[in-house]
């Protein structure tokens, strides 16, 4: 059949355009109706808006419009106040602490309190020293180390089924402890981070995380000086070396060295985690969604060169170039390795002119 797609109207509805502006030409007493129909309705201000019908439909579609437009506002100030108040609050928790002397399970959960104003801090915690005080009956007297984590992988991944994500291992709830402890799916990092925390409360010394490329994996060294790696993605697993060699070829092509083995500081395990979050938003259709998470590692690690030039970029694209100006003066002045600061000086006179 043959349909005709060229100077056609929508009659059918009685479509046309009106004036621009029409609305605020309508009479100021409609409007001041409204506006104390709005703050208490009474027979006066319904009487009028009821007189004219079509045009006060109009009217208070519009108002309806810009108080959307007003509570997004707020919604968004609110939100930004509230990251402000996470960003202090980590601040606070890490302040002069030696790496031991860190919280990690507490502020791992602000990670995730960044973008969720109802998370329930103390809940989450509350919730994991539970659980360890159910590892630690389980228990026999004067149990050991090594009998200390095999009763907490029994419990984690066999009966409460904690398990590595696979088949959507990209998800943001995996990178939020709290989700991961409702779910029980994570990926390495967070069911490491949830392992280690229990091992502490349980009293078990020397486990650390280790960074292997692409894996992250736990090591407990014995009183006896054993080195002992744990895949909590895989159960718990226990690995050799040699299949740690495996892992990092498998996941990154290139060949295992022992810097690999080298223990990921409880600051460096926090980065790590953001960048996770970072990336997924790098990769999403908003890049900017990453800001916060940027400002949250800033805090953490003020020096980390590539967090400030991703900061200062995210910000020129979202039109808050004024605010990236202090990331690219940070980078002129430390003029850290492979920055192009012939680029930098290019944006920052670009964002002043």
């Amino acid at each position: 059949g043959l349909c005709k797609v060229r100077d056609t109207a929508a009659s059918f509805r009685a479509f046309s355009l009106g004036e621009a502006g029409a609305v605020e030409q309508i009479d100021p007493a409609l409007n001041e109706a409204l506006n104390q129909w709005l703050k208490e309705p009474n027979e006066d201000s319904v009487s009028t808006l009821e007189s004219t019908p079509k045009i006060a439909k109009a009217l208070i579609k519009e108002k309806a419009r810009a108080l959307e437009i007003q509570a997004e506002s707020l919604r968004n100030w609110s939100l930004d106040l509230h990251r402000q108040h996470v960003i202090q609050e980590t601040k606070h928790l890490l302040k002069n602490k030696k790496d031991h002397e860190i919280d990690l399970f507490h502020a791992g959960l602000l990670i995730a309190l960044l973008n969720d104003p109802d998370l329930n801090v103390e809940a989450y915690r509350k919730e994991l020293d539970s659980m360890a005080e159910e590892i630690r009956s389980s228990l026999k007297e004067n149990a050991n180390a090594t009998e200390k984590l095999a009763s907490l992988s029994d419990y984690l991944f066999q009966q409460l089924g904690f398990h590595g994500s696979r088949s959507d291992y990209y998800a943001r709830d995996n990178s939020y402890l709290n989700v991961v402890l409702e779910d029980r799916e994570g990926i390495p990092i967070t069911l490491s981070v949830l392992y280690m925390e229990l091992a502490q409360r349980l009293e078990v010394t020397g486990l650390h995380g280790i960074p292997l490329p692409g894996h992250f994996v736990l090591q407990h060294r014995s009183e006896e000086g054993k080195n002992q790696l744990i895949d909590v993605f895989d159960g718990g697993k226990l690995l050799t070396t040699e299949d740690a060699e495996t892992l990092v070829l498998a996941t990154t092509g290139r060949e295992f060295n022992e810097a690999d083995l080298d223990p990921a500081g409880k600051r460096s395990i926090l980065t790590r985690m953001l960048r996770n979050l970072i990336g997924i938003d790098l990769d999403s259709e908003d890049p900017t969604q990453a800001i916060p998470e940027l400002d949250l590692l800033l805090a953490i690690d003020p020096e980390d060169a590539s967090s400030h030039l991703s900061r200062a970029l995210l910000l020129y694209q979202s039109n808050a170039g004024q605010r990236a100006i202090a990331d690219i003066e940070w980078l002129l002045e430390k003029q850290p390795p492979g920055i192009h600061l012939d680029r930098l000086h290019e944006l920052r006179d670009r964002i002043l002119r």
